[in-house]
């Protein structure tokens, strides 16, 4: 709406007479007169002259609206938020000064005086209407809807920033983004159901995948940015007593979805302890393992789901801080499983403790096991040569003797793991110590008899 008094260059306390000659000198200076003439038959009307008193006289309140609206001024989002909360807050004032002040100047200009105080109030809901209508088509000319969800999380952020101007202006926001709103919320189900169906194939007995905490990032960016959108809505009710409906239906939906996944891996994982039969502290097992070693993958596998149940829980916590009900079983959610993972951790340490030892002592077999091999490779060498040397000089006893000794220690060498876990190694020695002994000997007697 356009102040009158400024088009014709007139003020509240001229007269009729006044505003003819103003009328008369526009018309000889302008080529298009309409506007001089609209403005003219809008000040001669008593009705409608009172809704350009009230423009005219709060000027300063509507003159950065109007800007605004108009693309006149390019503003930041802050900005766009102190105007529309300001104007909003002009419209909840009684303004009886106004009411006064508009009869006092009627009085000089010789217009009749409002005694109606219904009729005063009555232009200014007029105006009020007028320029919400004008803002909703200023956010339907935005064509980027994040400029549009920019300016309301700026007015949100304005201390007592509601009013019901604001209330009508968030009816169109929440209508302007219903289906932006939608199409983050079906993406931000989308991403859970990922999780989902990673924790699914976890409890059906594969591994978990290394893709889950990539995958929780994703959860929570796209979450987050729903409720960039959101975020004005749930402000907005939270000031009224309220909770936003769709935001309170979306994080009850995540949230019980969250439970039954952690209850899911628990109850999987109290299958395979009871199946184990082992204590809190895992001192002792009366089962198999290769069911132990289940055991071991599985809670820190559990460990890890809790922890990205957890991150998902801040999210839900941090996103929907407004919904004060809400809020609160978050909390306990986020405290309960903290608990269990504080119960997996006290398991997981001397497990993993025992598992550490195992392969440490896994680790010092083979080694000593390498160090046997060569050993009896070395030997098996070194007999070969006195072999050698024996034959050479034609002391064949010798060369009989450590011929048996290379072999036994090479085959030792050779077939070391299997001879190992047979435990017959240290047979084969001692008989083949006996047997090069027996040998040595009978290839003597018949040397000397020969001779």
């Amino acid at each position: 709406m356009i102040d009158a008094f400024l088009i014709l260059g007139a003020k509240p306390t001229d007269s009729v007479e006044r505003l003819n000659e103003l009328l008369e000198d526009k018309e000889l200076l302008l080529d298009d007169i309409s506007a001089v003439q609209s403005a003219y038959a809008d000040l001669t009307n008593s009705k409608k002259r009172l809704k350009h008193e009230i423009m005219h006289y709060c000027s300063d309140v509507f003159l950065p609206f109007r800007k605004l609206i108009t693309a006149e001024k390019k503003a930041t989002a802050a900005v766009h938020a102190d105007v529309f909360v300001n104007l909003g807050h002009w419209f909840e004032y009684d303004h009886w000064d106004l009411f006064e002040r508009i009869n006092d100047n009627r009085s000089q200009s010789g217009y009749a005086q409002i005694d109606n105080e219904s009729t005063f109030f009555g232009a200014m809901e007029e105006i009020k209407h007028e320029f919400i209508i004008s803002a909703n088509s200023y956010f339907d000319s935005l064509t980027q809807k994040n400029s549009l969800a920019k300016i309301f999380n700026a007015i949100v952020r304005v201390p007592n920033f509601t009013s019901f101007f604001i209330d009508e202006l968030m009816a169109q926001y929440e209508l302007a983004l219903s289906e932006i709103l939608q199409e983050k919320e079906h993406e931000c189900l989308k991403r859970f159901s990922e999780i989902e169906n990673i924790c699914t194939d976890y409890n059906d007995g594969a591994p978990l995948s290394s893709s889950l905490s990539w995958i929780v990032t994703k959860f929570d960016e796209t979450l987050k940015d729903w409720d960039y959108c959101a975020q004005p809505l749930q402000k907005n009710a939270q000031v009224h007593g309220g909770q936003h409906e769709n935001s309170e239906k979306l994080v009850y939906d995540i949230r019980n979805r969250v439970i039954a996944v952690c209850n899911s891996s628990q109850e999987k994982l109290v299958k395979l302890i009871q199946q184990l039969n082992v204590d809190i502290t895992f001192n002792h097992y009366s089962s198999a393992l290769d069911e132990r070693a289940k055991l071991t993958t599985q809670i820190p596998d559990n460990l890890k789901l809790t922890e990205a149940l957890i991150k998902i829980m801040d999210t839900l916590k941090q996103v929907f801080s407004e919904l004060e009900i809400t809020a609160e079983q978050l909390s306990q959610d986020q405290d309960d499983l903290r608990r269990l993972k504080d119960a997996l951790l006290k398991w997981n340490t001397p497990l993993q403790e025992a598992k550490r030892r195992e392969e440490q002592n896994k680790i010092s077999e083979q080694r000593k096991s390498t160090i046997c091999r060569i050993v009896h490779g070395v030997i098996s060498a070194i007999c070969f040569v006195v072999m050698i040397v024996g034959f050479s000089l034609s002391i064949n006893p010798l060369g009989v003797v450590f011929l048996t000794y290379g072999a036994a220690f090479g085959c030792c060498c050779v077939f070391y793991p299997w001879l190992e876990d047979k435990g017959i190694m240290k047979w084969i020695i001692i008989g083949a110590i006996f047997l090069g002994a027996i040998l040595g000997a009978l290839v003597g007697v018949a040397g000397a008899g020969s001779t």
